[in-house]
């Protein structure tokens, strides 16, 4: 299966993104000076920990990244990681938030903060944008997921892309804790997968009976279900 590898593949480079993010100014005002403040035994926390931190932080069961993970922590980690009630959730905010717990503070952390940050040095009307980060994560969350199903399928398909990052992020400005929502949610949800799951499936057959309509690249990303003439 290619799901697997690929996951793993994305798994590592938020990991390694995660270090090298959160090392990254340390690194940049690190001195000469800092290697003899060490020798001396003294401890300095502008130094860039070492290659044991980086390798505890692959098989901690987090996406954050920290120097050290007391025991305490590590137990809220692990159950932070474990699902939450989304199944309970009245608004969609809330269902992204509890849906994936570990990948959600990875976004927030480095991706939510940062755009953030970066619009409060802008000023001006960059930082009254307020949507704008929001937008972002979505786009890097739904590119993601088309990569792995891309990859696993061999074929290029944006149902997953559209229907996430294009109507998932239409639900997220619907304010409601109306207990009445969960049921729209939950009615939307299921219309969702039974159209993911159908659109998925005629682009999968479409490819084993129908003779491809271009070449190359070409026949890798647009869909041949468009072209091909189902017969009864």
């Amino acid at each position: 299966m290619l799901k697997s590898p690929l996951r793993e593949t994305v798994r590592m480079f938020m990991k390694t993104w995660a270090f090298v993010r959160s090392n990254l100014s340390r690194a940049r005002s690190y001195k000469k000076d800092d290697d003899a403040t060490q020798d001396e035994g003294q401890n300095n926390s502008t130094l860039c920990p070492n290659f044991s931190h980086y390798l505890y932080f692959l098989f901690a069961p987090t996406l954050v990244y920290r120097d050290e993970y007391p025991r305490s922590v590590v137990a809220r980690i692990t159950q932070h990681s474990l699902p939450q009630d989304w199944w309970n959730s009245t608004s969609y905010a809330r269902f992204y938030r509890t849906w994936n717990c570990v990948v959600h503070d990875w976004l927030y952390e480095y991706v939510y903060r940062d755009i953030v940050s970066w619009q409060r040095q802008q000023g001006g009307g960059c930082s009254k944008l307020r949507c704008f980060p929001m937008m972002v994560v979505f786009f890097i969350s739904s590119v993601v997921h088309e990569y792995i199903l891309s990859f696993a399928f061999r074929f290029f398909y944006p149902v997953l892309l559209i229907m996430f990052g294009g109507f998932g992020v239409a639900f997220m400005f619907v304010n409601s804790k109306a207990r009445q929502f969960n049921i729209f949610l939950w009615v939307t949800l299921i219309f969702g997968t039974g159209i993911i799951m159908c659109l998925y499936s005629m682009e999968w057959y479409a490819r084993i009976n129908c003779p491809p309509t271009f070449d190359g690249f070409l026949d890798y990303a647009v869909p041949r279900s468009l072209n091909c003439e189902f017969s009864n």
